[in-house]
């Protein structure tokens, strides 16, 4: 068992156990488009569970500008703690605003 970041209810990283390595990190760039596309196809049906990716969008139209641009770290981030909060993702609220704007550093 390996140690890896998590986020807690207010978005800080929490040390869990998993079962791979950190030093296991796969770079996207290098990655065939058929593999991409497969692996963007998988994170779509991961939306709205821990095992979400950061691939894949899951946010209401008006954080497009937001979290379209944002890492995969950022929104893996955003979806989990909008997970943790029970919120909506497709009915834009004020906690999901906060959430966006406290993980992107936007004002």
């Amino acid at each position: 068992m390996k140690l890896c970041n998590e986020w807690d209810r207010q978005g800080n990283s929490v040390l869990l156990e998993t079962k791979f390595k950190m030093t296991d990190i796969l770079n996207l760039e290098a990655l065939s488009t058929e593999a991409y596309l497969k692996l963007l196809r998988l994170d779509k049906e991961l939306v709205r569970t821990p095992d979400y990716i950061g691939l894949a969008y899951f946010w209401h139209h008006d954080f497009r500008h937001y979290l379209r641009d944002a890492s995969y770290a950022k929104r893996r981030k955003i979806h989990n703690q909008w997970l943790y909060w029970g919120l909506d993702f497709d009915n834009p609220c004020d906690k999901a605003w906060q959430i966006v704007r406290k993980i992107t550093g936007l004002n």
